[in-house]
């Protein structure tokens, strides 16, 4: 009797990894490949976080971090990448690639500029699987590598690390059976040219960010973001004294606790709206652990530029 089940490739379909291409051409950004239409991640994959700074260039992304590994591709054109506050021009066939928790941002010189990129993100810890066996390093050595930032397209393994990239947007946009696999494969072909030209970071001692330090506390906030967060209360949590916690944090995080606790839930009221939610200035400001319903419509103000009540009534009227 044959007990082996046959593998239905279709079961496959929820990988952690995100893939996107736009495109920018005569002042209108295009989407070739969108987000939510490729890939349903789980929430935690890509725990954003948001910076108040801004520059006088034309923004196409944000300054921000997240906790997950972004593969930028850049197709035709340029623009300035502002990563951990250095600035790389990155041309056609340059890639960057932001490590975990590095501030990063996509500049152009202006609205009309003619540009296109293609952008990889994933969290190494969902893709690879954790060992017991410690004889076996296989998957941690993937799940703790850090790269360099900047691969220009001179470099002899910028040709197949595109080509990489490149497999596994058509192989989106086909969607023939088991293509899930066959994109999974290509991010692993990715590591291997990686990892045979030496391009990984091997400064981890001078790294500008403690990655454990710095998920511990992003979990802690997203699972307690409706509870009232003390300092106090996070910095026991991390197994710390509150003043070396609060000296790590801003080391880390480039703000005080206090202000990136705000940013953070107001960020988070904002993305709740922006996906077509209705509710009360005073809903949103129990459900993100504001007490003080005058309190959070001043802090959304002060980030948003707009009262919360204004910002609920623009999207109704959308």
């Amino acid at each position: 009797m044959n007990n082996y089940k046959s593998i239905d490739s279709e079961s496959f379909t929820i990988l952690p990894i995100c893939i996107l291409r736009d495109d920018m051409h005569d002042g209108v950004r295009r989407e070739v490949v969108k987000l939510n239409d490729v890939f349903q991640p789980n929430g935690k994959i890509m725990l954003k976080s948001v910076s108040d700074e801004f520059y006088p260039a034309y923004v196409f992304t944000r300054y921000h971090f997240h906790e997950g590994i972004e593969i930028l591709r850049i197709n035709r054109g340029q623009a300035a990448i502002i990563l951990n506050n250095r600035t790389v021009v990155a041309k056609e066939n340059d890639i960057v690639i932001v490590n975990p928790f590095e501030a990063h941002g996509i500049f152009l010189s202006d609205p009309s500029a003619d540009f296109s990129r293609t952008c990889i993100m994933f969290q190494p810890l969902y893709l690879f699987p954790s060992e017991s066996n410690l004889n076996n390093r296989f998957f941690a050595d993937l799940r703790s590598i850090r790269f360099q930032n900047f691969i220009p397209s001179s470099h002899p393994c910028s040709a197949a690390l595109c080509q990489c990239i490149d497999n596994m947007v058509e192989l989106c946009l086909q969607g023939t059976p088991g293509w899930h696999f066959a994109v999974y494969s290509n991010l692993i072909m990715f590591y291997s040219h990686i990892i045979r030209g030496n391009l990984q970071n091997e400064s981890t001692g001078s790294q500008p960010y403690q990655f454990d330090f710095m998920t511990k506390v992003t979990e802690y906030i997203e699972k307690n973001l409706d509870q009232d967060i003390s300092t106090t209360d996070v910095a026991a949590y991390c197994l710390y004294s509150t003043e070396h916690f609060c000296r790590l944090f801003k080391k880390c995080f480039y703000k005080t606790f206090k202000d990136y606790l705000n940013l953070y839930r107001i960020q988070k009221a904002k993305d709740y709206i922006d996906m077509g939610n209705h509710t009360t200035v005073a809903g949103l400001a129990a459900m993100f652990g504001f007490n003080n319903q005058n309190h959070f419509s001043h802090m959304f103000k002060k980030y948003t530029g707009v009262l919360p009540s204004e910002y609920i009534n623009q999207h109704k009227e959308t």
